[in-house]
């Protein structure tokens, strides 16, 4: 099963190959609005991980379309924002949405099977986006910290978060920024769980799928790319309102084995994944099929976002994280002059 990231993103370049051309701009007619709900509303109906919800949403749509809800609506955009906010007013999903795109889309058969070029497209990208890595550095005190802005597929991005992990071996903690972090893939989120959990396989949590009315489990790796960082040095992840999806996950999954300390914002609570469906020749939409839960509580953070341990705004969770980190490692210092250092630098930032 190709992964939602990849999806997204051989979609997007997709889009671009097909989008190049000039095309007319689709005349938004009744007829067309109604093609477009219809369509939207059976996909709800059969694939909405939720079926009563999925339900009511579809139900919602086709009583806004007879209402004369949408007759007014004359930009396409417009069209696909209004049925956005219907779906997500029912079911409160954050993970749904419909965008309109003039031209000939991707067809889902495309989306799933890409030709070996969009595949060298994809990792191309990634490799271009250095694989979401945003920063990785050593903060005052020798504290790590590792920026991600989304976790993208495993296989490729194996050894570049090896590479990180490898550089951060010998510091006395560690400070994972998920603040912008807008998802991406449950096999991620087990990579990287796998460096701080163990040493034995541990199952982070599993996705039950609707359409296969099948549960898969995510499981950490005995096998990494870098250096196991062990699971007893201080780790604190900063979230966000943004953090969100796979991020979310990453952050439960390491709260609830309490193996994490959570700083920041509560996250933006979305636990149902799933994958982009094309609608009619203009439209797509991504129809969550899947929800996520916790091989520790059985449950998740749909709707209700992943709670931090220490409530603080995201522009003021890393300075809070910093001082929490280094109360944490002061005492375990043995050597004189590294906890002075620490010292030193816990007052500095008490002071600002």
């Amino acid at each position: 099963m190709m992964s939602t990231i990849s999806k997204a993103i051989i979609t997007f370049l997709l889009i671009l190959a097909f989008s190049s051309q000039v095309f007319s701009a689709e005349d938004l007619t009744p007829e067309s609005k109604r093609q477009v709900v219809t369509e939207v509303s059976e996909r709800l109906t059969q694939e909405y991980v939720l079926p009563d919800v999925g339900q009511d949403m579809a139900q919602a749509l086709m009583t806004r379309l007879e209402s004369g809800h949408y007759d007014d609506v004359t930009s396409s955009e417009q069209f696909a924002e209004l049925l956005t906010e219907d779906m997500v007013k029912v079911s409160n999903d954050q993970h749904l949405f419909i965008f309109y795109m003039e031209g000939d889309l991707p067809t889902e058969e495309e989306m799933m099977n890409p030709t070996p070029e969009m595949q060298e497209q994809n990792l191309r990208f990634l490799q271009y986006d250095n694989y979401a890595i945003r920063e990785v550095s050593w903060l005052d005190g020798n504290i790590g910290y590792l920026e991600l802005a989304a976790f993208v597929d495993a296989e490729p991005a194996k050894r570049a978060i090896g590479n990180a992990m490898d550089l951060f071996q010998h510091t006395g903690g560690l400070i994972i920024d998920l603040r912008q972090n807008g998802g991406g893939m449950p096999e991620t989120v087990a990579l990287l769980a796998s460096y701080f959990l163990g040493p034995e396989s541990v199952h982070v949590d599993s996705i039950y799928w609707r359409k296969t009315d099948t549960t898969e489990e995510f499981w950490t790796s005995t096998e990494l790319d870098g250096a196991w960082y062990g699971t007893t040095r201080p780790v604190y992840i900063l979230t966000s309102s943004a953090t969100f999806s796979a991020a979310e996950a990453f952050s439960y999954a390491m709260q609830a084995n309490n193996r994490a300390t959570i700083v920041g914002e509560t996250t933006r609570g979305g636990a149902h994944p799933g994958a982009i469906a094309r609608i009619g020749d203009h439209y797509h939409m991504f129809i969550s099929n899947g929800r996520a839960f916790s091989a520790v509580t059985g449950d998740n953070w749909e709707g209700t976002g992943v709670i931090p341990d220490h409530a603080e705004s995201a522009d003021a969770a890393l300075n809070t994280a910093q001082k929490l980190i280094l109360r944490d490692v002061i005492d375990q210092t043995e050597s004189p002059m590294a906890r002075q250092d620490r010292e030193m630098q816990l007052q500095r930032l008490e002071s600002e």
